[in-house]
């Protein structure tokens, strides 16, 4: 016996399928991944499978079409949000590095700081892929980049400068260099770190830790280079500034304490977070393009 189909039930379904396909493409131009299975078509945003559009009554498709067009409209205005706050935050990092400068602190808080700062990061940073790990999606590492960013950019921000005012005011043991040598070491080193912040912003779209997340994989300049020329640079840039300072001491904490705190954080969280937000393109990167210290690109 077949089945008839009424005017108004096939004219429901045609405006349902056109429903779909008009979803299928705002989905698309908010940068959601659309897969289509033969049999039964599935939306998947970030990562996140929703049921069949098909399946279920009426009020259950128009009621999973209302979620999905919601979850969209957040995901769009998300990137405004995290900008504003980013700016908001980088404000008032610039603001307690200040203070940091400014103000001489106790013997036992300029240890807390110097010391005690970078070694607080670490667990910030385990937490950090610990909350990609879970829910491994393009918009919640956004977030939780701008978190674990701005954490690390206050706290060995914060360690940096009261470390260099600790070596100034006492260096103890001193270098047998001339502080001409360290200057200009610290002046060829600094313009190298900034062309790096150059080169992310005009081939990556984004700028330092999370003052603007990069839209785009940089691969080229100096990142055909090594995957980390910021890094590298800044590493660079400090241990000139220890040899200006002729300071052992200075050199001791950046090679010992702040290098592996900051190594870590690329190890551990940066580069799944990186993996997760550009997917295969990164993976391929990574694969032929050194972690840290420079190789010739291969062709």
């Amino acid at each position: 016996m077949t089945k008839k189909i009424l005017p108004e039930t096939s004219n429901r379904r045609s405006r349902d399928t056109q429903g779909i396909v008009a979803q299928d493409s705002f989905f698309k131009s908010c940068g959601f991944s659309v897969l289509k299975d033969p049999e039964e078509p599935q939306v998947q945003t970030t990562g996140l499978a929703l049921q069949s559009l098909k399946s279920g009554n009426f009020k259950e498709r128009k009621l999973r079409h209302k979620l999905m067009y919601k979850s969209a409209a957040n995901w769009q205005n998300g990137p405004v949000v995290r900008r504003l706050l980013s700016l908001a935050g980088f404000a008032v990092t610039l603001a307690i590095w200040w203070w940091v400068k400014a103000r001489p602190l106790s013997r036992e808080l300029s240890l807390a700081v110097v010391i005690g700062g970078p070694l607080a990061f670490l667990p910030v940073v385990w937490a950090g892929r610990a909350m990609v790990d879970a829910r491994p999606t393009p918009e919640r590492c956004a977030w939780t980049a701008t978190l674990v960013h701005f954490v690390g950019i206050l706290v060995l921000g914060s360690g940096i400068i009261e470390g260099i005012k600790v070596a100034y005011a006492a260096p103890g043991w001193r270098i047998p260099i001339p502080a001409e040598v360290g200057q200009a070491l610290t002046l060829i080193t600094g313009l190298g770190a900034v062309l790096t912040v150059v080169n992310l912003a005009v081939r990556g779209l984004g700028a330092p830790f999370a003052v603007a997340l990069s839209r785009r994989l940089a691969t080229d300049w100096m990142y055909a280079w090594t995957r980390n020329p910021m890094v590298l640079g800044t590493f660079a840039c400090l241990l000139s500034v220890g040899v200006w300072l002729r300071s052992a001491w200075f050199l001791g904490w950046v090679l010992c304490l702040l290098t592996p705190v900051w190594l870590a954080f690329l190890k551990v969280y940066e580069e799944r977070e990186l993996e997760v937000r550009f997917g295969p393109p990164y993976l391929a990167y990574r694969s032929k393009t050194p972690f840290l210290w420079p190789r010739r690109p291969k062709p």
